[in-house]
């Protein structure tokens, strides 16, 4: 059995500012897609209120 001796530290792929940047962007990102959503949604019942009036 080998042992190595040299022990290579690992480092990590983003730094702690570029973490964090990327988690509220994230955020952001989430919270536009549900606005989008809820938007449309509210949009749709209007058009279905009153195509049924209408109607």
């Amino acid at each position: 059995m080998k042992v190595r001796t040299r022990i290579y530290e690992r480092r990590g792929l983003l730094s702690a500012l570029d973490t964090i940047n990327l988690i509220i962007n994230i955020g952001k990102y989430t919270i536009a897609v549900i606005i989008l959503v809820v938007l449309i949604s509210n949009n749709d019942k209007k058009n279905n209120q009153t195509l049924t009036l209408a109607g």
